[in-house]
């Protein structure tokens, strides 16, 4: 009998000692990754010296975009800094064009800032929709640098 129970017991701790041998093996062969960190589906950004940065996240939505037309959108002087901030209503219709220096006041001084209004017309060209509007008599108050149309674009901060 006691035989017995030793060769049981001999038996059993040489299967749990090839048990953890295998595991040890499986996990010996495991991408690197894979043992040191958990997945994760969070944004991440890498890069190695031969590539540049690579953005990669969980799958994600994806919109295509047909460009309708091209135009043209000059400030009205050189430095200027038209473009600087730009909004555009929800359906693309209403676009603000802000333009934080370069517009002169009643004093010669520059620098007040302004915003231009374009509306889009049923030939898909951006026409001027009213008058710049100009910012207050303040030079460097940079009137223009930042703007936002509501999304049906009737609101202009």
């Amino acid at each position: 009998m006691r035989k017995s129970r030793v060769f049981i017991l001999v038996f059993t701790i040489s299967i749990l000692v090839l048990a953890a041998l295998c595991v040890g093996l499986v996990f010996a062969f495991l991408p690197k990754k894979a043992k040191e960190e958990a997945p994760s589906y969070a944004p991440s950004i890498s890069s190695s010296p031969s590539q540049s940065p690579t953005i990669s996240s969980a799958p994600t939505r994806t919109k295509t975009y047909t460009l309708l037309k091209t135009f043209e959108l000059v400030g009205e002087r050189n430095g200027d800094a038209f473009g600087d901030s730009i909004s555009m209503s929800a359906d693309g219709s209403i676009l603000a064009v802000g333009a934080s220096s370069g517009e002169l006041d009643n004093s010669g001084q520059l620098n007040i800032g302004w915003v231009k209004v374009y509306k889009r017309n049923e030939d898909n060209e951006m026409l001027p929709y009213g008058l710049p509007i100009y910012g207050a008599q303040n030079p460097g108050a940079l009137f223009g640098y930042n703007l936002s149309l509501s999304p049906d674009g009737s609101t202009l901060e």
